[in-house]
Parts: C-alpha cells; structure tokens; sequence
C-alpha cells in the first residue's frame, strides 16, 4: 500500500534468527553461571577461579565496546586521520593493565578483597575515600553501558530501515544482559566474552575489507584519499589556543580540532579503562596469573591494534571518500537524516558504519557483522553492570546493615563489637597487613557476613543490575552526543583513580610517601567535578584542546599535593605501606632479577618518549612521510609505526620488564576470610 514502509524481509530474518541464536548462547551460559554463584565473591568474582586463557579472551573483549565498533570509524569519517590516533588505545589500556592488572591480583588473593571500595579504604585507611570509589563505579558504569545501549539500538533501527525501533534496541540489550548478568555474575560474562572478542574484531575486519573492495582496492582507494581536504590527511597541530577545542577550517567552517595535546590528554582517558573498579574485579577473578602478560601483549596490543590502525581508518577514511563524491548521500546532514528516517536520533558520524554495512556487504554477511556490534556492546556493558552491583550490594547495603548492628551491640554494652579498622568488613576482626586482628577487646566483631547472609548480597546485586540499567537507559534517550565523547567521558573518571593505584601497587618507602591518604581523598573527588566541568559546559568544553580527562588530572594532582602538604597520614596507612611493599619484594620477580631491573630502567625514557611521540605532539611529525609508505598520508604511517612500537612498549613491560608475569609464588590468603574467598578450588 502507498505510504507504507518497505522492508528487506531476508535482512530482517536474517538478523532476527543470528540475534536469536546468539541470545541463545548467552542464556545457556546463564544457566550455568547461576548454578554456581552462591555467594557474592563467586557471583562478583568468580570465586577467583577463572582460567587464564579465559582471562586473555574476555578480558580482551571488555577492552572495546560499541564504540570502537560503530563510534571510531565514524569520527575518523568526521575528524580524519588525525583522530585515528585514538585507535592507539589498543595500546594505553593494556599499557594500564601491565601496571596495576598483577598486583591487584596479587592483593586480592592475599587479603580477600571482593570488591574494590575494601582495597582502596583498607590501604589508605580512609572509609571516605571508599564511599567516592563507589560514586566513581556509579558514574563510570552508567556512561559507559549507556554508550553500549545508543550502539545497538541505533545499529538495529538504521539496518532494518525503523523495524526494530531504537527504543526497542536499546531495551532488549538491556533486558538479555539483565537476564544474564544478573543470573550468572561474571563467570557467565566471562563464558560469554569469549565468542564476543572473535565476532567483535572479525566484524570490524569484514565491513573494512567490504569497503575496500568497494572502492576498487588499494590504489584507488589511495588516490581517492589524497583527494580530500588537508583537515582529513594531516594532524591538526599540537595545541589549539581556544577557550574550547573547535576552530575554523577553510572551506569546513567550524570543525573540532584532535591535536597532540588533546590526543594525549584523550589517551589519559583511554588509559582509565583497566584502572576503573570493574578491571579491579577481573584482576580479582583470576586464578593465576601466568596469561595477564599474553592477554596484554596479544589478545589486545598486536590482535587490536592491527585491527584499529588499518580497518577502522579504512572505513572512516573511506566514508570521507564517498561523502567528498557524493554528499548528497554521505554528507554529514544527509547521514543523520538517514539516521532519523529509520526513527532513531545521533550524529551524522554515527550512522557511517550501518551505511556502510548495508552499502557494501553481501545480504548474508550483514546479520553477521550486525552481531559483531551486539557482541562488543554486550562484552563491555556486561562486567561493569555486574561490578557496580557487586559494589552497591557490598559496599552500601551490606555496610549499612554492619553500621546499625555495631551501633546497636554498642548500646547494648558489648565492647570488641566495633573494630576500630575502617577497612575491609569482611575480614575477621579486620587484620592489618601482618594479618593481625585488631580493635578486638573481648568479643568478636560483628562483621557484614552476620547481618548480610551471602544468598542476599548476591540477591541485592541482581537488583542493583536493574538499577544501573535503568539508568544507563535513560543517559542513552537523553543524551545525544557523539558516542566516542560520550565514552570519553565514562573512562575519565576511571583514570581519576591513577594516582591512588600508583600509590597502592608502586609508591611505597618512596615519593608518593608524601601523598596522605587525606589528599588522595580529595583529589579523587576534585579530579570529578573537573572532569564534569570540563565536559558539560559547552562555552569551555575542552580549552585549549585538553581533554576532560587531562584537566581532571592536573587538578586531581595539584589538590593531592596541596592537601598532602599540610595532613599527616594515620599510623596504620604508613605500616599499610612497609607491609605492601616487603609484600611485593617477597613475591615480585622484578626486585630481585637483574634483566628485569634494567629493563625497567629503560621504561623510565622509553614509556614517555612513546606516548609524546606517537600519542601526543610529536603526531606532528608525521606530516613529513607523505607517500614515504603504501603511498599514504604521513601521519597514517606515522600510526602505524606507533602501534608497532606500541606493541613493543607492551612487550617490554610485560616480559622483560615482569610487570606482568607471574609472581614466583602464589600469595596465600592472609587469614580464613580471604581463604573463603576462594569458592573452588
């Protein structure tokens, strides 16, 4: 009939029965995961038993999500070349998990912490500091799975032309993760990552390859690059001297400027993601350590980066190509009204891969890259719901039921009931680092497994995963901004946690000495209202092309010193740092192997060079290798060699250097709380 909207039934169908039968695998894995988590520690943590090759896949998988899918290759459409230095993260958040990934494992197993507000309150002594790790958990999860939401729907609406609604997209991803999540904790995210990370990169592989073939091969594609405007083939300078980080391009008008200094200070961000309170979790998870180095070094730095620095740059340079030829079709109004006429909302730059897709795939394969886009929503979303609800249960119901027990014991007149510990609840009368118990003066304390059975912190989690949900869904109908700056967002409060993770796993007996719990305290909470700031309001979103999470730091840094300066650190917080560091001494290969040492000499120049040269300012210096390689734009190959050496950074702290090998003796449980930890053994 006239007037009615004309579907491609086979596409549907397609679609339909690939979504169907991958749903089905994850409910499967559902099934098993509930059966098995029987307490918060083996729902949250998996009883610390994951294997490690399961580590390496899922692990890898939650690295990258919707938004390396669909987001990268559209905002290299939008800011050319110069922003697909972004897809260097393939290189800063492994380069984060080489620093901090073992060593909180090696916490984890020694003093049974569960979730991460016990770690960081424990060792800085600081109950205060445990209640912002629960806000930054908050804010991160709700951003970041919110961009995985505005992922599918869009996805799903735009390639079956306003069948599936955006609505419904959205909501169905959070309806199966619920199911799923909820029901298995992070054993079954973890069963499920593993065919996520194939489909996720084996999807970005395939409509690159499509697009390729599309435009003729190499050398067309090439000369058709060399076509576009300078905005799109050169870097955008080093800074921009601008209260925000938009300036004029000739012939564009008003285009966003990704210069050195905001890649730089973008990557900061990038590098927030295994610094966040869910990689804590997996750090938790393991039940050894020997494959961290691998899932570094390969499942991430050589696998992701290859995908990023070639593929995605391919589909975004050449979605430029067509929308320099045909922008009645590839504009950038054109795109979003092709967005609008499937009934969903975004950018422009977020419709260029369903374009794309339905351009340039055979009918067969669309269904299949489709999923690819569901897999990486899925395997992101998924661990930081269940870390957020871990932690909510834990570290909010759990420990307000704890402070009205011990508050009513102490009216009753039972001394010892209150530990004067403000550190992990769960631990027998609270142990210090040597494992003595202390605050105990008669009785035993009251501790959160008394007033807070098992069965119902893992209840209380799976509630707690429909409040993030509901949440994150309502950030994805009411925001409507580019999903890379979205997510860009979410990650800069992961890395406002660098400086108290440096402390815990490095600054012991050494400078950081000077860093009072007191100041950690504050510059966490500062870093967040400037990382807010910075980000909502529009007038100075990003001055002088710094990033929210670059203006973040240097306030979350300036504050630490500030306060540090005028507070002195608890008893317990400095015998907390003797303790850790004889604690990593002891385990640690890297203090006492000569190569490893000199190795780590070397990191002190190589991992700065790195990151200002291929990451920063000195992106800039690839304008000088025009045509030098494969006939590509300089700053292309000045990318690729930066995932190369990228790669070698990884390597070099990974092996060599053992921050990322195992230790040479698995650390045994400080007492019978963290033994119980271990749900399998």
């Amino acid at each position: 009939m006239p007037g009615e909207t004309a579907y491609n039934w086979p596409l549907i169908w397609g679609v339909l029965i690939a979504v169907g039968l991958y749903w089905a695998y994850c409910i499967y894995w559902s099934v098993i995961g509930y059966q098995r988590a029987k307490s918060l520690a083996g729902w949250g943590i998996a009883g610390r038993t994951l294997p490690g090759w399961l580590f390496v896949l899922s692990a890898s998988a939650t690295s990258f999500s919707a938004w390396t899918y669909m987001g990268h290759p559209g905002t290299v459409y939008a800011g050319g070349i110069a922003y697909a230095f972004a897809g260097l993260y393939a290189i800063t958040i492994p380069f984060t998990g080489a620093l901090f990934i073992k060593r909180q494992w090696m916490l984890g197993r020694r003093y049974g912490f569960v979730t991460p507000p016990e770690q960081y309150r424990t060792i800085f002594d600081s109950y205060f500091l445990g209640v912002i790790i629960v806000i930054v958990s908050f804010l991160y999860s709700c951003f970041y799975v919110a961009v995985q939401l505005i992922g599918s729907g869009l996805l799903f609406s735009v390639i079956t032309n306003g069948f599936f609604p955006f609505f419904f997209g959205s909501v169905a991803l959070a309806l199966i993760m619920l199911i799923y999540v909820a029901a298995g904790g992070l054993r079954t995210i973890a069963w499920v990552d593993v065919i996520q990370y194939f489909l996720t990169f084996g999807g970005i592989t395939l409509i690159g390859i499509g697009v390729l073939y599309g435009l003729g091969g190499w050398g067309p594609f090439m000369e058709q690059a060399w076509q576009l405007s300078g905005y799109y083939t050169n870097s955008h300078g080093a800074i921009h001297w601008g209260w925000n980080w938009v300036g004029d391009v000739e012939g564009l008008g008003p285009k966003p400027q990704w210069t050195g200094v905001m890649m730089l200070t973008y990557m900061f961000a990038l590098a927030g993601i295994q610094a966040s309170p869910a990689f804590t979790m997996w750090s938790y998870s393991l039940r050894h350590a020997r494959t961290i180095s691998y899932q570094i070094v390969v499942g991430i730095g050589v696998v992701v980066t290859a995908t990023l620095v070639l593929w995605s740059v391919v589909q975004g340079v050449g979605a430029q190509i067509l929308a320099h030829q045909n922008p009645g079709q590839w504009g950038t109004a054109e795109l979003v009204e092709f967005i609008r006429a499937a009934g969903a909302a975004g950018a422009g730059s977020d419709g260029v891969v369903p374009k794309l897709m339905l351009t340039y795939l055979p009918l067969a394969l669309i269904p299949l890259a489709a999923i690819g886009l569901l897999a990486a929503a899925q395997s992101t979303a998924g661990p930081y719901v269940s870390s957020f609800a871990a932690i909510a249960s834990r570290n909010i119901i759990g420990e307000w039921l704890l402070y009205r027990a011990r508050g009513a014991a102490a009216i009753m007149g039972r001394p010892g009931v209150i530990s004067e510990n403000p550190g992990n609840p769960a631990h027998s009368g609270n142990p210090g680092p040597s494992g003595n118990p202390e605050g105990r003066r008669g009785d035993e304390p009251i501790l959160i497994s008394d007033v807070f059975p098992e069965k119902w912190q893992v209840t209380w989690s799976r509630i707690f995963c429909l409040v993030l949900l509901s949440a994150s869904l309502y950030v994805a109908f009411a925001q409507h901004d580019l999903m890379v700056m979205l997510g860009g967002l979410a990650v800069s409060y992961g890395f406002q946690l660098y400086p108290a993770l440096v402390v815990i796993c490095y600054g012991f007996r050494g400078w950081p000495m000077r860093w009072t719990p007191q100041g950690v305290t504050a510059g966490l909470l500062v870093g967040i209202v400037a990382v807010t700031l910075t980000y909502y309001w529009p007038a100075y979103r990003y001055t002088l092309s710094i990033h929210s999470a670059g203006w973040g730091i240097i306030f979350n840094i300036l504050t630490i010193w500030a306060v540090s300066s005028f507070t002195t650190p608890s008893r317990r917080y400095i015998e907390w740092q003797n303790s850790l560091d004889d604690f990593f001494r002891k385990y640690d290969p890297a203090y006492y192997e000569p190569r490893a040492q000199a190795w780590r000499k070397f990191l002190w120049f190589y991992i700065p060079f790195w990151w200002i040269m291929f990451v920063g300012p000195g992106i800039e210096l690839g304008n000088a290798l025009d045509r030098v390689v494969f006939d590509l734009p300089g700053i292309w190959t000045w990318l690729i060699l930066g995932g190369i050496t990228g790669v070698f950074l990884l390597w070099s702290m990974a092996f060599p250097a053992q921050m990322a090998t195992a230790p040479r003796h698995t650390p045994e449980p400080i007492d019978e709380a963290a033994r119980q930890s271990i749900t399998e053994r």
